[in-house]
């Protein structure tokens, strides 16, 4: 993930020292969000945030795509180790005491975008942007040990939990 934030800042900074013509065609915006679902999804996942990157060209239609990494700490599904943990929710390392199982949310969604721009001024790029897509969206529950190692939810496990 570093790599690419690393890369997506190196991008913008070279495009920043173009002349005339930076931000007539392309756009590049970076943009970070705090998310609150509805529905069933409502039921597994609290609020989240979500970071990412929006490319757009601006010729006479705007198009472009979107990417965005969610995540967030905020799971309601207790119920998901019910079966291999002790009353109080606790899973017991290879050392033999009880250990926490922390649950975060993480996940990608990425649109195609396409839509128009409504300007005041033809060579001015200042306006309303309005677009629409379609999307892809993932999710899935991470689990971490606190501390352990917990084989319960080792690397060959750890795929049929979520």
């Amino acid at each position: 993930m570093k790599r690419i934030i690393i890369t997506f800042f190196i991008l913008a900074s070279i495009k920043s020292f173009s002349q005339k013509n930076m931000i007539e065609d392309n756009l590049i915006i970076f943009n970070y969000s705090h998310q609150f679902p509805l529905g069933k999804i409502s039921e597994i996942f609290g609020d989240n945030s979500s970071m990412g990157i929006i490319y757009l060209r601006n010729k006479r239609l705007l198009y472009g795509l979107d990417v965005n990494f969610m995540f967030g700490n905020n799971v309601r599904n207790d119920s998901l180790l019910k079966s291999i943990s002790t009353e109080d929710g606790y899973l017991i390392n290879s050392s033999g005491e009880l250990d926490q199982v922390l649950f975060y949310q993480r996940g990608i969604n990425a649109h195609i975008i396409i839509g128009k721009s409504f300007n005041s001024e033809e060579k001015n790029s200042s306006g309303v942007y309005l677009y629409g897509g379609i999307g892809y969206l993932q999710h899935k529950i991470q689990l971490e040990s606190n501390r352990t190692n917990l084989p319960q939810i080792d690397q060959n496990y750890i795929q049929g939990y979520d």
